[in-house]
């Protein structure tokens, strides 16, 4: 039997700071909510965008997307996975209990820096760097140098989660672990890319 829990998250509750615009800064949009296990969370962060936590069953996923949905966007992965690293493992926008992590261990990578692209054109192509990094050997040597050279160079926001608070207990089951009561704070500000 293993002795590490596994985790199943059970509540989190929200502070997010979002401020900026591409050039100059906004007034920064400030928000408190909570989410129980299950449950998603949502809320529109400007220029179009969405900030999600959505349920796995073993946390949540840290999501930017269009306000409109990521289907109506032609882009497959969310604005914010799409150029997160690493490009397999646990990344910053998992807050959940996975690739070996408890639900003590999830929460308490903190503060999380999760950076996201401002649009679907931007998402696609970074889809495309992604995939080709991903899979080299389905593409030139050119094609795979081209892709790292230029990966997650989109114009960029960034969100910025931090956890307050968390109370963490283990569950009769050897692969849960239940976390209650989790306190977090974030912020989001929109920069562009230094190159």
């Amino acid at each position: 039997m293993r002795d590490r829990m596994r985790a199943q998250t059970a509540s989190l509750v929200l502070f997010i700071a979002c401020a900026g615009a591409l050039a100059a800064q906004e007034r920064p949009l400030r928000f408190q909510a909570e989410v129980a296990r299950g449950s998603s969370f949502r809320k529109e962060i400007g220029h179009g965008l969405v900030f999600l936590l959505q349920p796995t069953g073993v946390g949540w996923s840290i999501v930017v997307e269009p306000a409109t949905g990521l289907e109506a966007s032609g882009c497959s992965d969310g604005f914010a996975s799409v150029i997160a690293v690493p490009m397999r493992g646990y990344r910053e926008v998992d807050l959940e209990a996975t690739y070996g992590n408890t639900a003590k261990e999830a929460v308490s990578l903190t503060p999380r820096h999760v950076d996201f692209v401002l649009n679907a054109e931007d998402c696609k192509r970074e889809a495309d760097r992604r995939t080709k990094l991903t899979w080299p050997s389905q593409y030139t040597q050119k094609e795979v140098e081209e892709a790292e050279a230029n990966f997650a160079t989109s114009t960029a926001g960034t969100a910025v989660l931090k956890v307050l608070d968390s109370k963490v207990s283990p569950s009769a089951s050897w692969w849960k672990e239940r976390t209650m009561g989790r306190s977090t704070g974030s912020s989001l500000r929109w920069s562009s890319p230094s190159r």
